[in-house]
């Protein structure tokens, strides 16, 4: 119980440091969208798949729930990926480089 009321509260407060991005965000369960997003882009719920197509201009990607998975195409820019939660996958192209901030359970970061 202490434990799980510690996490809670862990994620909370990364939720509130997230910022979550009010310009692109995107909520809900079960979805999948494909897009060319401009600024701050945040997504919260949970198997939620997302692809960041080529041309986004992304200073900062919020994840914060559970199975959400996120594609970035080369030719797309984010520089800062934080990631709240269990079981989020981050993909993006070999060479791409970003600050990363994870709390969570089995989150990964690929390079394909």
């Amino acid at each position: 119980m202490t434990r799980m009321l510690g996490r809670m509260g862990s994620v909370l407060l990364l939720a509130g440091l997230l910022g979550c991005a009010t310009g692109n965000a995107i909520s809900g369960d079960g979805s999948k969208r494909a897009l060319v997003f401009q600024g701050p882009v945040s997504i919260a719920g949970q198997d939620i798949e997302v692809t960041i197509q080529r041309g986004s201009d992304v200073p900062k990607l919020s994840l914060l729930g559970d199975s959400l998975r996120v594609v970035i195409e080369e030719g797309a820019a984010v520089r800062k990926v934080e990631v709240a939660g269990d079981d989020n996958e981050v993909v993006c192209p070999d060479g791409m480089t970003f600050e990363y901030t994870e709390l969570g359970d089995d989150n990964r970061l690929k390079h394909p």
